[in-house]
């Protein structure tokens, strides 16, 4: 299992060291050039020395040339970078003096004033030559390039010990900091753990820090959303309860009510009653799915490009047979292009279609007429149902639009969830729908309207 902790530790403990390695190494190069450049100094300082001691009180000629060496110290005295420092003093082409440590026959290097590397006996030298114009001389001095890299070795190795000697401590600080500022994880996570399944109030997010509130915000939606839908589930339920019981009761007791001795006329009305109570009883049971299906929401419903005259002239002639039962008129007016809707949901309108025909068809007296219209205005689909059946009080439009609601007074049957599947569907489309009364004063008219694009 990854851990954060440990991961952010290491992570942190690489950094931390890389970077003090690169330092070191930063350290170790501009020491470097430092040192470089004190050394060279010094070898200038020290030609000079020699210059000043020496140019006065040498002869003209000397063979062999002067050996200066240093006095035998004892132990302890001096320093060990004493033996890698020479010089030699030439007149023209001819040396006249030299240090024990300097090369007997040669110079470093050529004798040209300034500064230059050199080679000799297997080591390299840093080479400085003055001249004298006065005296006709050129001293020349040199130091083994090895007391430099040592030197700023030295330094590096001090300053990436120390730092390396850090680490530890400051991945003790580390660890605990991490741990202080990851325990609103911990916390969090109690928090989840000690709810019960029916506790889906949101968690607090006062004193969290800034970068869990997006992950506390996702999961208080995430309980949000599961409380609504154990909402729905449960009023599902009880609707489904308290609805079914009713037209099961009427089948039941028109069961027990049949008698199989009665005449033929009377068992056959027996018969198309416990039909037709059958029939109200599967209507509700679709319906009431049909509305718990679109209550979830665009989930599992396929949306693309619709083409809403199609939608309608198949309804149409989906529903006509209840309509020629009773002997309805059932119009159409559509043009003759596609009304096509841009990500909409073809299932969806369809039963939306369905349930307005359904009550248009249920609603409207025998031998009645429903006209359906459907156009285009201002980039929205307009489509108008209009029957002369007897209508909603006006004081009652807003409420026919809840579930199982039904108007006092209606003959025809029904459960009260039509117009409730409507509205889900139009609002799954962002659509509008508004009743009124029909053109001659009476009936309904139902008018909707959807977005195209």
């Amino acid at each position: 299992m990854k851990s954060i902790r440990i991961q952010l530790l290491l992570g942190l403990l690489l950094i931390l060291t890389g970077l003090t390695v690169l330092d070191s190494a930063w350290s170790y190069r501009d020491t470097y050039h430092e040192t470089e450049e004190i050394f060279d100094a010094h070898l200038a300082q020290y030609a000079r020395i020699v210059h000043n001691l020496l140019a006065d009180a040498l002869p003209a000629v000397s063979q062999p040339p002067l050996v200066w060496s240093a006095p035998i110290e004892p132990k302890g005295i001096g320093h060990a970078y004493e033996r890698k420092l020479s010089f030699q003093v030439w007149r023209e082409t001819e040396l006249i003096a030299r240090s024990a440590s300097a090369p007997p026959d040669q110079s470093y290097a050529p004798l040209t004033p300034g500064y230059q590397d050199a080679r000799w006996e297997a080591s390299d030298w840093r080479v400085f030559t003055l001249p004298d114009p006065d005296h006709g001389l050129m001293i020349q001095v040199a130091e083994r390039g090895d007391v430099r890299g040592e030197m700023a070795e030295l330094i590096a190795r001090r300053t990436l010990s120390k730092s390396l000697a850090l680490i530890p401590l400051a991945a003790l600080l580390i660890t605990g900091l991490v741990g202080y500022r990851l325990s609103p994880l911990k916390t969090l996570g109690i928090d989840i753990t000690r709810r019960r399944p029916n506790r889906l109030e949101p968690l607090a997010t006062s004193g969290l820090p800034s970068e869990l509130r997006p992950i506390v915000g996702a999961i208080n939606g995430l309980m949000l959303r599961l409380d609504q839908a154990l909402a729905q589930e449960r009023r599902f339920t009880s609707d489904a309860a308290h609805e079914l019981r009713t037209p099961l009761g009427l089948v039941r007791l028109q069961i027990e009510a049949f008698d199989p001795h009665a005449s033929e006329a009377e068992r056959t009305a027996a018969k198309n009653e416990l039909l037709r109570g059958i029939d109200r009883l599967s209507r509700t049971v679709t319906q009431m799915l049909q509305l718990a299906r679109l209550e979830q929401g665009q989930n599992g419903l396929p949306i693309g490009s619709v083409d809403l005259t199609a939608l309608v002239t198949s309804a149409i002639a989906e529903m006509a047979p209840a309509a020629l039962e009773k002997k309805q008129e059932l119009g159409l007016d559509a043009p003759e292009t596609p009304c096509l809707l841009q990500h909409a949901h073809a299932d969806a309108l369809a039963v939306m279609l369905r349930n307005l025909l359904d009550n248009a068809i249920r609603y409207t007296t025998a031998e009645g007429t429903i006209n359906v219209a459907l156009s285009v205005e201002n980039g929205m689909a307009q489509l108008v149902i209009e029957d002369n059946g007897p209508g909603i009080p006006e004081t009652l439009r807003q409420r026919v639009w809840e579930r199982f609601f039904r108007p006092p007074g209606m003959q025809a049957p029904g459960s009260g969830l039509g117009l409730s599947i409507v509205r889900r569907v139009l609002d799954l489309h962002g659509g509008t729908a508004h009743l009124e009364t029909g053109t001659h004063g009476r009936g309904l008219r139902v008018a909707i309207r959807l977005p195209r694009a």
